[in-house]
């Protein structure tokens, strides 16, 4: 069950339908937190926003993607992490650099940040590691 109830385009209004229908044509990007910020049609329309401009950015998708899952990594992000990881892998990241950037966030807040050491642990989909079972 949903935490959120998904609005279907159905059932959305001609603001939220016409931001829907934006992404769903430029991008087909419409899931995740964006079920969420469709209740927010100025919302849902900036992230867009947003993505579109980070993507089309200097940075290869292989960049991009290490910089997604840095990011995600850095602030204990688990959906993020866990879905910049697929992105990853479909891109081209081995499997043995995403361990590095786990365990290397992990490492720097053990050493550089002892009050939050004890709450991160690294994330590594399909193994359970560290009390975590993915």
């Amino acid at each position: 069950m949903a935490r959120i109830a998904i609005l279907e385009r159905d059932d959305m209004n001609t603001e939220q339908a016409r931001v829907y229908d934006a992404a769903k044509q430029s991008s087909g990007i419409v899931g995740g937190p964006y079920y969420a910020y469709i209740r927010l049609p100025k919302l849902f329309e900036a992230c867009q926003n947003l993505r579109a401009s980070l993507s089309s950015g200097p940075l290869a998708p292989r960049e991009q993607q290490i910089v997604n899952l840095v990011v995600a990594r850095h602030w204990n992000a688990r959906y993020p992490w866990f879905a910049q990881v697929r992105r990853s892998l479909a891109v081209g990241i081995e499997q043995a650099v995403i361990d590095a950037i786990s365990e290397f966030a992990w490492w720097w807040r053990a050493n550089f940040s002892p009050a939050r050491a004890s709450a991160t642990k690294p994330m590594s989909p399909g193994k359970r590691r560290w009390g975590w079972k993915v």
